[in-house]
């Protein structure tokens, strides 16, 4: 075994570094306008990282709309995709933005493929379209876009976090075996030669990955192959591998860690700050012959700090504060508990309030940037937080955990003191924490965690808000509202009560084409009340109106793949009701843009058309080869590859059926329908007379699918497999 296939990892997750900013401006300085946008982006990062959200948002919009050739939008884009995900919750909006960044692959060439900084961000944006889908609960969807990262990029950084995501949406759809299965996956994939790879995050799982040919023979042979992991503090485990690829040797052994001195025997790594952590495995027959070779790895225990407003008990998140009332803050990172004794960990706090402003909205600072109201500092403090004691083993100080609190009182200028905090309803209360050391490496990296204060304490919770724009705060509104007709709408259809449901929608209708009417609203609000608008057309079977809505959103926002997906429920609907050629005519509208998953969804659709109004699943066959032929990673291929798997069956073309069965459970694991492709391998393989491979099949099923409908027909079969492997002997003997 070479020594360089011991790698490890953290099952936790991984900082990454924003672009090389200074390097790409010193390039960019030849072209002024690359070098524009790019700063405008830098400081919108900046006004991200400052809870500026509005006025960055409002910039990166900018850069897009100004320099529609610049490199530099595809960061933009994913910036304001992520953005929308993960402080707006809008999957489908952040989709969008997501696959723009990903135009970011356009630029490669065959002499030249997308590396380095590029390549990750097209990275990022896959992974974080998966992670879209995951988020809306479309995890046919995201296990399409996260399997080709783990299959293409398999020691990237990006593969761990798909692995999550993979094992979490199967947790969803309580597939436990496959969840536990991914998860245990998290972090075991990383570049040996990486500088991550050389960190371990205090208190998260270690996986030690082991390559060694001889491992699957000695698991035959019944002989346990282990790894021993120490800490310079003298704590030790071992634990077995595990096979993780029989077919390449590949096993992983993990362990968890927790932040504190030695217990013995308790089966977890004990981690102190600055402990080196060494893995050693002896390979007992190396490729030169030699035996019992020590192969190690070595890694510096390293605490990602982490800091967060909490409540009282110091463990839930406080969402406000209130003058007269105190502020507890909790510091989190092990690296500063460097003695027996209470450490500290320093940070500053700040309440701030918006500055208003008399500059007029269109103004531009000289980072492109709408000038606007800004957060400015009423009163600021530093303070020191004491490490709290383990009171479940002895009482010790080394928990890298460290609170303090901080009392409010109103005023307009700063209090000067240690203890107490000036500040008014509406500020906002900002704690910063310095971390020196983490898992991204040994540089300063600024913490940050922000509250607002809501009011005054007086006996009960009296909150005072800021208001919205007007205009924009009725559209809002009348969504909100829109909405709540639409489920209204959808619990009358249930009931059967057509009437009811359509006087719902009409009252949703009034409120969305106000909105849509409405043309200083911002895209986002424009785009969903649309949404509304065909979704409530939809469900009362107003196809020919959906239908112009979609028409109408196209020419409106032509970039968009709202009206697609509208377009798609609207073929789906038509060939639920039997108007199959009305539904081939919608679809195959969408065949005609540019836009792959789309076009594989409309084509699957279409193929279901063609079968269902045909009654037999031969016409459809050229359709659904094309779809997984000419679309190979969309989800739809491999539903595809089931239906000509089926048809080969019928028509006794075994040798072809078992070869795209294969196909189905190397390249699409993920599927909800792989019991039925074991059963109809299983009773193929038995009408083949191969009684084991039957066997095998049915005995998978049932391992692994055992609350699957087919697990009963299975049990039969393997009971008549028996009865003709018996048979079959017996006619042997004589």
């Amino acid at each position: 075994m070479d020594c360089s296939h011991l790698v490890y990892r953290m099952a936790t997750g991984f900082l990454l570094c924003s672009l090389l900013w200074s390097v790409m401006e010193a390039a960019d300085r030849r072209d002024p306008s690359e070098f524009d946008a790019r700063r405008r982006v830098r400081t919108a990062e900046q006004l991200l990282d400052a809870g500026e959200h509005d006025r960055a948002v409002t910039a990166l919009q900018a850069v897009i709309e100004q320099f529609p050739e610049s490199q530099v939008r595809f960061h933009a884009h994913l910036l304001l995709g992520k953005d929308l995900l993960l402080r707006q919750q809008d999957s489908a909006a952040s989709i969008e933005h997501f696959r723009r960044a990903g135009g970011i692959r356009s630029l490669a060439t065959d002499d030249r493929p997308l590396a380095g900084d590029d390549l990750d961000l097209w990275l990022e944006s896959q992974h974080m379209i998966g992670v879209a889908y995951y988020q809306a609960g479309n995890y046919g969807e995201s296990f399409s876009v996260l399997r080709r990262i783990t299959v293409d990029y398999p020691n990237s950084v990006w593969a761990n976090h798909s692995y999550y995501y993979i094992g979490m949406a199967h947790f969803m759809q309580q597939n436990w075996g496959r969840a536990i299965r991914y998860l245990e996956m998290v972090g075991t994939f990383v570049d040996p030669s990486g500088p991550e790879a050389e960190l371990i995050e205090a208190g998260q799982r270690i996986f030690a990955r082991v390559e060694d040919a001889d491992l699957p023979i000695m698991e035959r042979l019944n002989m346990q192959a282990e790894v021993e992991i120490s800490t310079s503090s003298g704590d030790r485990v071992v634990v077995p591998l595990i096979a993780l690829s029989r077919s390449t040797g590949t096993y992983i052994a993990s362990a968890p860690t927790a932040v504190g001195p030695v217990i013995p025997n308790d089966d977890v790594l004990q981690v102190l700050s600055g402990d080196q952590i060494n893995i050693r495995y002896v390979d007992a027959n190396t490729a030169t012959g030699e035996a019992n070779v020590v192969r190690e790895r070595t890694a510096q225990v390293v605490s990602t700090g982490s800091v967060a407003f909490t409540d009282a008990t110091w463990h839930a998140r406080s969402r406000n504060a209130f003058i007269g009332q105190p502020v507890f803050i909790v510091v989190e990172d092990a690296d500063l508990s460097t003695s027996d004794e209470a450490n500290e960990a320093s940070v500053v706090v700040v309440s701030q309030f918006r500055e208003d402003s008399d500059q007029p909205v269109d103004l531009l600072d000289e980072d492109g940037v709408p000038v606007g109201p800004r957060w400015r500092i009423r009163d600021e403090v530093r303070m020191s937080l004491r490490e709290v004691r383990d009171s479940e083993h002895g009482g010790v100080y080394r928990t890298g955990r460290f609170q303090g609190s901080l009392h409010l009182v109103e005023g307009e200028e700063n209090a000067g003191t240690r203890t107490v905090l000036r500040t008014v309803p509406g500020d906002r209360l900002l704690v910063t924490y310095i971390d020196e050391l983490h898992a991204g490496g040994a540089f300063q990296r600024t913490v940050e965690a922000s509250i607002n204060v809501a009011g005054r304490y007086t006996g009960g919770l009296q909150q005072v808000g800021g208001d919205l724009e007007e205009v924009v705060d009725g559209a809002r509104k009348s969504i909100i509202e829109s909405r709540a007709y639409l489920e209204l709408a959808r619990i009358f259809t249930d009931m059967g009560l057509t009437d009811g449901a359509k006087g719902q929608v009409e009252e949703g209708l009034d409120r969305v084409n106000s909105v849509i009417r409405t043309e200083a609203l911002p895209e986002d609000l424009i785009q969903q009340a649309f949404v509304l608008r065909w979704d409530k057309q939809i469900l009362i079977g107003d196809m020919p109106g959906a239908i112009a809505t979609c028409r109408a959103f196209n020419q409106r926002f032509p970039e968009s793949r709202y009206a697609d997906l509208a377009l798609l429920r609207i073929g789906q609907a038509l060939i639920q009701t039997g108007d199959y050629a009305q539904a081939r005519e919608v679809l195959n509208a969408i065949v005609a843009l540019d836009d792959e998953d789309a076009l594989a969804e409309a084509q699957f659709l279409i193929a279901q058309a063609i079968e269902a109004e045909a009654g037999r699943l031969e016409p459809a066959i050229p359709t659904y080869r094309a779809i997984a032929t000419n679309y190979p990673q969309s989800r739809f291929a491999g539903d595809a590859l089931g239906r000509l798997i089926q048809y080969n069956i019928d028509a006794g073309d075994f040798i072809t059926a078992t070869d795209m069965l294969r196909t189905v459970f190397e390249q699409y694991p993920d599927k909800d329908w792989l019991d039925r492709m074991l059963v109809r391998w299983a009773v193929m393989a038995f009408r083949q007379g191969d009684y084991d491979l039957s066997l095998r099949k049915a005995q998978r099923l049932l391992m692994e699918y055992p609350d699957s409908s087919q697990a009963a027909l299975m049990r039969q079969l393997i009971t008549r497999i028996a009865e003709r492997r018996d048979r079959a002997a017996r006619s042997g003997a004589n």
